[in-house]
């Protein structure tokens, strides 16, 4: 494994809400590995814990507390400015959303993986030949 992985955010609302999957992200969490992640991650975390309020699966606090553990978790967050252009390039070359393109370029950028629960982002990342840059949790 390398020395830090890029988290995403399907892998990050597995360890904070319960989900299919949360017990291996949760053991991925506390497992030493290091972590890093575009900033725009606490967004992603919190439209995921909005969704779950809606549906009352969880309070607002659930969802608030989730973003303030984010910090304890990702030992790295990189400016979104930073991966944006990159960001840009594989989003219309290979078709990825530029978010999904965000956590690939920030992999590229760091020598490292993107860990992932979104199968289909790992599948779209070998078909670009990209494979190498991502994980499945």
């Amino acid at each position: 494994m390398p020395d830090e992985l890029v988290l995403d955010a399907s892998v990050a609302a597995k360890i904070f809400f319960t989900e299919d999957g949360s017990e291996a992200a949760r053991a991925l969490a506390i497992s030493g590995q290091r972590f890093c992640a575009p900033e725009f991650i606490a967004l992603e975390i919190a439209s995921i814990g909005a969704k779950y309020a809606r549906k009352g699966e969880i309070d607002v606090d659930h969802g608030r507390l989730a973003i303030q553990s984010l910090s304890e978790l990702i030992d790295h967050f990189e400016p979104v400015l930073n991966l944006s252009e990159r960001a840009l390039i594989l989003a219309a070359k290979h078709g990825f959303s530029v978010y999904d393109a965000s956590y690939l370029a920030l992999a590229e950028a760091r020598e490292s993986k993107v860990v992932t629960a979104d199968r289909k982002l790992h599948l779209r990342a070998q078909d670009a030949g990209l494979g190498a840059l991502t994980q499945l949790l």
